[in-house]
């Protein structure tokens, strides 16, 4: 499996998720939901190992994206909102 770019660990930290998967797209040649897989994995890695090197806290995260875009990066891409008004926020269930 191919490494991922430093500069996705920083994107993820610094809440530039669409940049983040575009890199992973582009760095494994992944599907968009394969891609949101991995970005999850990674930002579970990152909450772990490195909580205070990210520039929003958790519960802030994924804030303002809705519906259809990358909005359900949390647990896999599956959980992808799918209509108005769906959101995401990583590690917290939709509800």
């Amino acid at each position: 499996m191919t490494a991922l770019p430093a500069s996705v660990d920083r994107d993820i930290l610094d809440h530039r998720i669409i940049v983040a998967i575009t890199a992973i797209r582009e760095t494994r040649g992944c599907t968009i939901h394969e891609a949101i897989d991995v970005f999850a994995a990674r930002y579970e890695e990152l909450r772990r190992d490195r909580p205070d090197d990210f520039s929003v806290r958790p519960e802030e995260y994924g804030r303002g994206f809705v519906g259809g875009d990358a909005s359900g990066v949390a647990g896999s891409a599956n959980s992808v909102g799918r209509g108005p008004g769906d959101s995401w926020e990583p590690g917290f269930p939709h509800g």
